[in-house]
């Protein structure tokens, strides 16, 4: 499943700041299987729009500054809808994510260490 929102973008090259972009979230797990959630930032639209937990709060946070700003929103979302559909506690979730100090250049295996179906996460961070 895919679906997105409308954001603004206030300071993005080559447009204007009243431009409309896409806030999309995609979703696995009708098969039966755990599901996979992330969000994802674009500049345009190829679909129906309702994201239920950020269109929800949207009005907290209409805004993005940069293409970069709403990229980074666009995985706090991912992080906390992975958290919520695995049945972990949010706060404790990020909070054994940033303890783990992540960064881009960590390989598959080193994220599964993080990965909210990892059952040493399940037991720190389970609600």
């Amino acid at each position: 499943m895919a679906d997105e929102t409308p954001v603004q973008v206030l300071n993005e090259p080559g447009r204007r700041a009243e431009s409309k972009s896409y806030m999309w979230v995609y979703r696995t797990g009708e098969d039966g299987l755990p599901p996979i959630i992330m969000y994802g930032y674009s500049e345009t639209r190829a679909g129906e729009n309702a994201i239920r937990p950020f269109t929800v709060g949207r009005k907290n946070w209409l805004f993005s500054d940069s293409p970069a700003g709403a990229t980074a929103s666009a995985t706090v979302y991912s992080i906390v809808e992975m958290a919520k559909a695995h049945e972990l506690n949010i706060y404790e979730y990020i909070k054994y994510i940033l303890s783990q100090r992540p960064s881009k250049d960590w390989s598959d295996e080193q994220l599964e260490t993080i990965a909210p179906w990892n059952q040493d996460v399940i037991e720190k961070c389970k609600r």
